[in-house]
């Protein structure tokens, strides 16, 4: 019993000591802090881009940007130079109609985020 008591009290310091001052750990995976249009809103003009911005540098961007009219979601995807910004740009701008922005990113510890978000677009209502 004394034996344990005095092994906790060793071990205890020695792992808050040594995770305590590690910059390099991880905490989270990026995630998106913020998406335009935003998810839910409705847009009164043709949207000729969706910007989608993270809490931190991302690679491998995905993004497609579909409907019922075009369930391809084709477009130009560009990832902007601070790595946290990425933009999608649709083949042609798009009118009337619900949207879904499907994206996916590799974070910066590895890990491959994904997300949905939904949007209208209702010209002259």
């Amino acid at each position: 019993m004394i034996r344990r008591g005095l092994a906790a009290l060793v071990l205890v310091p020695l792992l808050v000591v040594g995770t305590a001052d590690d910059s390099r750990v991880a905490v989270a995976h990026s995630a998106l802090a913020r998406i335009t249009p935003a998810n839910g809103s409705t847009v009164r003009t043709a949207v000729v881009e969706v910007v989608l911005m993270f809490n931190e540098k991302i690679s491998a961007p995905s993004v497609t940007v579909s409907s019922v009219a075009d369930p391809t979601g084709r477009g130009q995807v560009v990832r902007g130079a601070s790595r946290k910004v990425v933009t999608f740009t649709p083949s042609a701008p798009l009118g009337n109609g619900n949207y879904t922005v499907r994206w996916r990113v590799r974070s910066a510890d590895g890990h491959v985020v994904s997300g949905v978000s939904r949007f209208s677009v209702r010209i002259g209502s």
